[in-house]
């Protein structure tokens, strides 16, 4: 089997916190700033190991959230196969939802890519839309937010 560099990432609004392991080794923890330099080390990191490794193949994986679908375009754009995964598909015991950490939510999504790489399990992704959707979507949200900021105006001066 060759190598595969597969990382299970937590993404928050100011970190990442990524599992990544070689096939079926033991995993190891690094933590990310998450700005543009910060996701782009990761990248990069995950490139170093692919390099030290022999690995022809990067799987990155992450639960979708409100900062979008950016670190999967920039981890594409850079050679890395991306995936945005749905947390409402994700199984989850009773105990893992008292016992959440960064590290514990990281260890869970490479699992869940670690089982679709290695084993062909199904991904729970999320659709990701093109460019021109996300854009069409932005226009649709500033147009509702204008409609209700003048809702509000009017019912002031009522």
């Amino acid at each position: 089997m060759r190598n595969i560099v597969i990382c299970g990432a937590d993404v928050h609004d100011n970190s990442i916190t990524a599992r990544i392991a070689i096939n079926k080794e033991e995993p190891e923890t690094r933590i990310f700033s998450y700005t543009n330099q910060g996701r782009k080390s990761m990248l990069d990191y995950l490139k170093f190991i692919a390099s030290k490794h022999g690995a022809e193949r990067i799987v990155l994986a992450y639960e979708a959230s409100s900062l979008g679908f950016g670190l999967c375009d920039e981890g594409w754009d850079a050679g890395i196969e991306c995936y945005v995964l749905a947390p409402t598909k994700m199984p989850q015991s009773e105990e893992q939802r008292k016992r959440k950490t960064d590290k514990r939510d990281a260890q869970k999504i490479l699992e869940q890519v670690r089982g679709h790489v290695l084993a062909g399990n199904e991904l729970a992704k999320v659709w990701i839309p093109d460019h021109q959707t996300r854009d069409d979507r932005e226009v649709l949200r500033m147009r509702l937010e204008v409609a209700d900021k003048l809702t509000e105006a009017g019912a002031d001066f009522a």
